[in-house]
């Protein structure tokens, strides 16, 4: 809507700008007719160039009017346009981590978080990110030593520290071995 407003004033000023170059060369052949006819043309010249001067000035009025109120309503609808689309992404992201989250618990499996053990005894995990793998439904060394190459991705992704991690540190083996 805003652009098909912008366009329209585009139109508008151009049509215009138009109007003032047809009555300055209006202007002019007036001129040359009344050097023709022989008559006062100094005094016609100045009251036509009075009226052109008011032209001027009122298209001037109206444009600058024309375009404020044009640069009005495109930031309205700019802003309503990014607050929207901050709204989306925010959207998406939520709706990303969820389904992200839903992958790995299903591939992994599920756990009582009663029976949550001390994850911290895996190399590269310490109290905050055993919270964030809890968050995760990770509470277990079974869960983690079920990790796929998937899951280790998806961990990095939701967990957000040091990407690569996990298999860097070889958290499903270590898993494994406690596990026991």
């Amino acid at each position: 809507m805003a652009l098909t407003i912008g366009v329209f004033s585009l139109i508008f000023i151009l049509t215009l700008v138009a109007l003032v170059l047809f009555c300055l060369r209006l202007l002019v052949l007036i001129e040359r007719w009344l050097a023709l006819l022989g008559k006062d043309i100094k005094d016609l010249s100045t009251n036509l160039s009075d009226s052109v001067e008011k032209i001027q000035d009122y298209i001037e009025k109206t444009v600058t009017s024309t375009m404020e109120k044009q640069r009005y309503e495109l930031e309205n609808s700019f802003r309503g346009f990014l607050t929207s689309m901050k709204t989306t992404q925010k959207q998406v992201i939520k709706e990303t981590k969820t389904a992200c989250k839903s992958a790995l618990i299903k591939s992994v499996g599920k756990a009582d978080p009663k029976k949550k053990e001390d994850l911290t005894k895996i190399k590269g995990v310490g109290k905050k990110i055993q919270r964030k793998l809890n968050l995760l439904g990770i509470y277990t060394f079974k869960q983690v030593s079920k990790m796929t190459e998937r899951d280790k991705k998806r961990v990095d992704q939701l967990i957000g520290f040091f990407p690569g991690r996990v298999k860097r540190e070889r958290w499903m083996q270590q898993a494994k071995a406690l596990k026991k």
